[in-house]
């Protein structure tokens, strides 16, 4: 699926940093979780999006320039100034490792990347009823 970097997060977000990074990682679906290391059995949850261990010295080399402004986090990979503007590329996020992540996923796959289906979290669609309409029922439903 196609994504903005802007959006990334969680699972996508996750298995982006590990191809930035070549990272060798495998998916678990029966828990939904991304593991670091190729065999089963004994490996660590890959999560550089919260993990401070694994997501602050990524962090560190590949972005230079971090700010926090009305709650919510800027990152940028570049320190050049032109005309009073940075340059570069940037990304913003809840909080500074997932800012810091987009930026470092932006500066290295672009600005949309094409995420593995399976590791998108889809919203789930809420029904909505209306207090005048009842709610349609197998029966009511008549096909055209």
């Amino acid at each position: 699926m196609k994504m903005l970097t802007k959006d990334l997060d969680g699972m996508a977000l996750r298995w982006a940093l590990a191809q930035c990074s070549n990272q060798p990682i495998r998916w678990c679906p029966h828990d939904r979780e991304i593991y670091m290391g190729e065999e089963p059995g004994g490996d660590y949850a890959y999560n550089p999006d919260v993990n401070w261990d694994l997501g602050g010295p990524m962090f560190e080399q590949l972005v230079d320039v971090h700010e926090k402004r009305d709650g919510y986090f800027y990152c940028w990979t570049s320190k050049s100034f032109g005309y009073g503007q940075m340059r570069g590329t940037h990304a913003t996020g809840p909080t500074l490792l997932i800012a810091g992540g987009r930026c470092i996923v932006a500066s290295r796959m672009g600005i949309e990347i094409d995420v593995p289906d399976y590791l998108v979290e889809q919203p789930k669609a809420q029904a909505v009823e209306s207090p005048s309409q009842p709610a349609p029922t197998a029966r009511s439903f008549k096909p055209r």
